[in-house]
């Protein structure tokens, strides 16, 4: 949501920059290097915005809601129960909560 707004003032940008320096002429008329400059950086500041988030944009408590519900599920594997089932409620319990932040 917050990429988005960024990414509209941006591209709101691009065209008041346009629109100033005379670049809405002809289609194919040729492009000084300053007008050039600023689209090459406009583009590359939406192609960043316009990437997937990572696991390092998560909501921290959605991060630790997924890593203990990996947790469990290696101590699961291991045989351990009582302490996988723990570490799986407060990993479900986590995640829903990040999810309500991110998303709610």
């Amino acid at each position: 949501m917050k990429q988005n707004s960024q990414m509209r003032t941006i591209l709101a940008d691009l065209e008041s920059k346009k629109k100033v320096s005379g670049m809405n002429n002809k289609p194919g008329a040729k492009l000084n290097f300053a007008q050039k400059s600023i689209i090459k950086n406009l583009e590359k500041k939406v192609s960043k915005m316009a990437k997937t988030n990572d696991f390092s944009d998560m909501d921290g408590t959605l991060k630790i809601g997924l890593i203990l519900l990996a947790i469990a599920i290696l101590l699961a594997i291991f045989g351990l129960g009582l302490i996988s089932g723990i570490a799986g409620l407060v990993g479900i319990i986590c995640t829903i909560i990040g999810l309500v932040n991110t998303y709610g």
